[in-house]
Order: structure tokens, then C-alpha cells, then sequence
């Protein structure tokens, strides 16, 4: 984790008023090493928090549509909604051109639009 969220240089962008931002060729490097390693919690948490705060959305939710599909409890979901305004309009998009078989899929991106929908009304 320390070349992707490197504490020091998080702190001094957040400082200045700065996301930091990570691309999805690091944020993916970063996910193989987790899994690799067994998603130790620590590590985990600081990669939630990168997801959320990249630009990266699609690959946020992909990652999120894994971990559905392959019943894990990653949490990974936990900062989708950092993407603000931007993200709800993703998943809207992406509830719109689901097919009716996919009951699951949608009804997960649903709750996940309402959980992101809470956290930006407090």
C-alpha cells in the first residue's frame, strides 16, 4: 500500500484542498496485492477510501459487482458514495440498461444508489 497511499503525500494534497487520485492501472496493481495477501483490514480500508476518491467509478463498481456476485463481504461499496453527484448518475445509468434477469444485480445497485443518496442528504 505505501506506493499507492502513501500517508505523507495524502496528507499534504488533502491539505491544499486536493483529492489525491490514482489511476485504475494502480488501483488494479493495488487489488491484485490485496487479493494476493487475503484483504488484510488495514490495507482494505485504505484501498476503499482510494477507490472513493479516484475518478475511477466504473471500476469502482465493477469491483463492487464482484463482490456481490462472488457473495465476499470486501465493503468495497463504502465509499462509492465519494463519487457524489457524478456516481449516482452512473448507477442510474447502469439501472436503466440492466435486463430484467438481472433481479440481483439491480436490486443491489439500487440499495447502493439509497445508501449513497443518505450519506450525501446528511
Amino acid at each position: 500500500m505505501a506506493d499507492l497511499l502513501n500517508k505523507n503525500a495524502r496528507e499534504a494534497l488533502e491539505a491544499r484542498g486536493q483529492k489525491p487520485e490514482f489511476s485504475k492501472e494502480a488501483l488494479e496493481d493495488e487489488y491484485r496485492k490485496l487479493e494476493a495477501e487475503g484483504f488484510p483490514d488495514g490495507d482494505r480500508i485504505r484501498f476503499i477510501s482510494a477507490l472513493g476518491n479516484s475518478g475511477e467509478i466504473a471500476y469502482h463498481y465493477q469491483l463492487i459487482c464482484k463482490e456481490w456476485k462472488e457473495e465476499t463481504q470486501l465493503f468495497l461499496e463504502n465509499s462509492f458514495d465519494c463519487h457524489g453527484e457524478e456516481g449516482l448518475k452512473f448507477l442510474w445509468e447502469k439501472l436503466r440498461k440492466m435486463e430484467e434477469q438481472e433481479k440481483r444485480k439491480r436490486a443491489f445497485t439500487a440499495y447502493l444508489m439509497a445508501v449513497c443518496l443518505s450519506k450525501l442528504k446528511h
